[in-house]
């Protein structure tokens, strides 16, 4: 997501160069919000940011506007409904009109959403981008802007980095008060800039000037800016999984490029199995994000890198992004195996381990090729709990890795070894605050918490626990 103020106009262009940056966020819709004659115009589409059609500045620019690439942790699966749920969202009531875009999860929007229509609201949406916007609407009157977020944040449960527009000119961008999902301001000339990740102020030539704090508010009016807190100050709690697969390598989290960390956590993994390690005789990385990490593995192994897995360049969708019944064909069409693996022991790095899908269809195929051996490496520690805070992977019967150890997962993607990167030296690199929920079970917000132990006591629970328990789980 971006919002972005430009001086005297020509913002449509600005939010399109930053948000193709982000395309790999999300895939499934995009739009845009811009703010112009005191009317907000938005614009919405399916699939990833298009490289090659652009926004017509005649028909939509202005000074303020905000983009989104929606990647869909709630609401439905279908083109209707991707298409009704996409971002920016678009609501009004109390004498405004606001459009928001976000990234992150609501753990109890169900609940919220119940107390909305209750309260007389009517939702268009299946998504909680919609439920938070109202959820700020319905404090703007009372108190302002930082008031409203300061309201929300004692009813809403979860992760939310937002950027805003409202109708009366106002451009603002807020991080939740455990900075669960980054956000970053700069500066473009006389005018700002908030993004999701510091690769899309380069991608404009934007001047960074750093992170927004958990609970911080940033409010852009009239061409001047203001800081505040509208949440008490709390340690930040980064997902971890942007350092491990959602973050481009040439963005900046925690004051180091990712690809730094990516290939610290390499480094770990060759030292930390080194029996393993002594098997192997070729390191080939699952493309593109366990790229450096394998960079990293090879300097502390010795072991040549060699490119073994290849990655269709123009199939741009991320499996992990993908409906399940989208993945398997689109796992079979997104990678080639080179016949190099003949007869070769493949330590076969890749960012994580969630489904297995990936893993088993690229263990098989090396297998085909000859690969007398396949040992699988995971920058990321073994993922046994559901994530409610923006990351699809929402129950717990998804999960590979749920009570099952590393031996069992290795028989059921068919590899020789599954080898995770231990949680002391992934928290060592990443950050010893950074949320590590999907691994610990320890959530930094009371309602995840709660659906989690309930979801424990619901085996056979289908779709996501957020949708599907709604408010069982208990205050």
């Amino acid at each position: 997501m971006v919002g972005i103020y430009r001086r005297g106009g020509g913002v449509i262009s600005d939010l399109y160069w930053s948000l193709l940056s982000l395309n790999h966020r999300g895939q499934q819709s995009h739009g845009f919000a811009v703010l112009r004659g005191g009317e907000i115009l938005r614009a919405v589409d399916l699939g990833p940011l298009p490289d090659s059609r652009r926004p017509d500045p005649g028909a939509m620019d202005g000074e303020l506007g905000i983009g989104h690439v929606r990647y869909a942790t709630s609401g439905g699966s279908s083109a209707s409904e991707l298409l009704a749920d996409a971002q920016p969202v678009l609501v009004e009531g109390h004498g405004r009109r606001l459009a928001i875009a976000y990234n992150g999860n609501l753990a109890n929007a169900l609940e919220l959403r119940r107390e909305l229509e209750a309260s007389g609201a009517r939702l268009r949406t299946g998504s909680d981008a919609e439920v938070l916007a109202l959820e700020i609407l319905r404090g703007l009157g009372a108190g302002g802007l930082e008031g409203a977020l300061a309201r929300a944040s004692g009813t809403v449960d979860g992760a939310y980095s937002i950027v805003g527009l409202i109708d009366d000119g106002t451009l603002f961008a807020a991080r939740d008060p455990n900075g669960i999902k980054p956000l970053f301001a700069g500066r473009i000339g006389s005018g700002f800039v908030f993004a999701s990740e510091t690769v899309a102020l380069d991608m404009i030539g934007a001047e960074p000037v750093g992170p927004l704090a958990p609970g911080e508010l940033i409010v852009v009016r009239d061409g001047a800016i203001s800081r505040s807190r509208y949440a008490p100050a709390a340690p930040e709690r980064l997902c971890s999984f942007e350092y491990a697969y959602f973050a481009r390598p040439d963005s900046i989290l925690g004051g180091r490029y990712v690809y730094e960390v990516r290939r610290e956590l390499g480094r770990r993994l060759a030292r930390r199995y080194p029996e393993v390690v002594a098997r192997v005789d070729v390191v080939s990385p699952v493309p593109e994000t366990a790229a450096d990490a394998a960079y990293g593995f090879h300097e502390v192994s010795g072991k040549p890198l060699e490119p073994l897995v290849f990655k269709h360049r123009f199939v741009r969708a991320r499996a992990f992004m993908s409906r399940d019944d989208e993945r398997p064909e689109l796992i079979a069409r997104k990678y080639n195996v080179s016949r190099r693996a003949a007869g070769r022991r493949v330590a076969l790095i890749d960012d994580s381990v969630v489904r297995g899908d990936t893993l088993r269809h690229l263990v098989s195929s090396l297998r085909s090729a000859g690969a007398a051996e396949v040992h699988v490496f995971s920058t990321f520690p073994k993922i046994s709990h559901p994530c409610f805070y923006g990351i699809d992977m929402a129950t717990y019967g998804e999960l590979i890795g749920f009570n099952r150890g590393p031996e069992e997962v290795a028989r059921r993607i068919g590899a020789d070894s599954v080898n995770y990167q231990d949680l002391d030296d992934f928290l060592e690199v990443v950050g010893r605050d950074s949320c590590v929920a999907c691994v610990t079970g320890h959530y930094p917000t009371r309602r995840a918490s709660a659906l989690a132990e309930a979801a424990l006591r619901a085996p056979h629970l289908r779709g996501r626990i957020t949708e599907a328990m709604g408010s069982w789980a208990g205050s």
